[in-house]
């Protein structure tokens, strides 16, 4: 009995032994596996961050062919203008615009003159002897205020730029708007810049006109108005006043009919039960004439025109005659005969539209 229980002791001292070095190689990989672990996430490549990518955008320009000048945009009220050369070549390296941000998106770029237009987004236009050379633009959703933001560098272009003059000329004739744009191309201080006009320039000729309405026309009913013959007085009539260069487009003659009796006070219809009453002896003709090449014309001229085509048939007796008979009246005088549109005795011109040519450019006079 004693002998089996010393061997039992014995076993159960060995199990004992036996679990508790299980245990400690337990421990001893568990302390050993964590420096791994740890070894492990610290040798992860840290995240990679896109480098901005800039644009130099007077590099690459050829500074030294031709007059260059630079127009900065949205800095103040008017553009500046850069165009001392040793300034804009000190700045190739510093001036720029970010092209491509941080996280990829596009901001600023630079456009050659072929494609290129004026709009709030640019920043920059670069000339060459008053030809475009090439934009340059930053979109204003990303860029933000132009005069402060970290993705555009003006250099030293700034302190040396200068607000420019813009004049806005108008013009009556095509020669005199002709002669002032050579005059611009032919002076380096005055240029066309960003007011060139990208299409129709210069203008065309656009000949200048007007309406002339000529003294009113009246005939017996018995004997109506020849409106042939009338329209060939009217066309000599214009001839011997019309400048060279003018000539007559058309001439319009209308049957207004007849008047109606007014009264002479207040020119207002005389009614017989409630109806104007109709004087049926003469008819009225409303005559006007358009012309191109002119927009006015003196008062010799009209006074010429008027005697020359005054066709007015004298009705003072057969109207007396009426007024006893129809009106009860012995005074004609108290009379007046309305005509739609009105009666005229004289020439005169009633519309007119001018030469007119419209020039916007640049006085760079008082500018480095």
């Amino acid at each position: 009995m004693i002998r089996l229980a010393f061997l039992g002791v014995l076993l159960l001292g060995g199990l004992i032994a036996l679990g508790g070095f299980f245990l400690v190689r337990g421990s001893e990989t568990m302390l050993t596996d964590a420096p791994q672990q740890e070894q492990t996430a610290s040798m992860q490549p840290d995240p990679v961050v896109a480098e901005a990518e800039r644009l130099y955008f007077l590099q690459g320009i050829d500074l030294d062919q031709g007059a260059i000048t630079l127009v900065l945009f949205n800095l103040g009220p008017s553009p500046l203008i850069v165009r001392d050369i040793d300034v804009l070549k000190a700045a190739q390296d510093s001036a720029y615009v970010t092209m491509t941000g941080t996280d990829g998106q596009t901001l600023g770029q630079f456009t050659p003159a072929t494609a290129s237009a004026l709009t709030e987004d640019n920043i920059a236009q670069i000339y060459r002897d008053d030809r475009l050379v090439g934009t340059v633009s930053c979109a204003m959703s990303a860029c933000g205020s132009f005069a402060d933001t970290p993705d555009i560098n003006y250099g030293d272009l700034r302190t040396a730029s200068a607000p420019i003059q813009r004049i806005e000329d108008h013009f009556d004739t095509h020669a005199d708007y002709l002669s002032t744009i050579d005059a611009i191309a032919a002076d380096p201080d005055f240029m066309l810049l960003h007011a060139r006009p990208q299409t129709d320039f210069p203008q065309p000729r656009n000949a200048a006109s007007m309406q002339i309405s000529f003294p009113t026309v009246i005939a017996p009913a018995s004997a109506p108005l020849d409106a042939v013959a009338h329209e060939l007085l009217v066309s000599f009539a214009l001839a011997s006043v019309l400048a060279d260069g003018a000539s007559l487009r058309d001439v319009t003659i209308t049957d207004v009919g007849n008047g109606v009796v007014g009264d002479g006070d207040s020119r207002t219809p005389v009614l017989a039960g409630g109806a104007p009453i109709s004087y049926p002896d003469v008819r009225y003709y409303s005559v006007t004439a358009l012309v191109d090449g002119a927009a006015d014309l003196d008062q010799s001229a009209l006074d010429t025109l008027t005697n020359q085509t005054l066709d007015q048939y004298d009705f003072a007796a057969d109207f007396a005659v009426f007024a006893r008979e129809h009106l009860q009246s012995s005074c004609a005088d108290c009379f007046w005969i309305l005509v739609d549109g009105g009666s005229s005795t004289r020439a005169r011109v009633i519309q007119s539209q001018p030469e007119s040519y419209a020039l916007e450019y640049f006085d760079l006079r008082d500018t480095p």
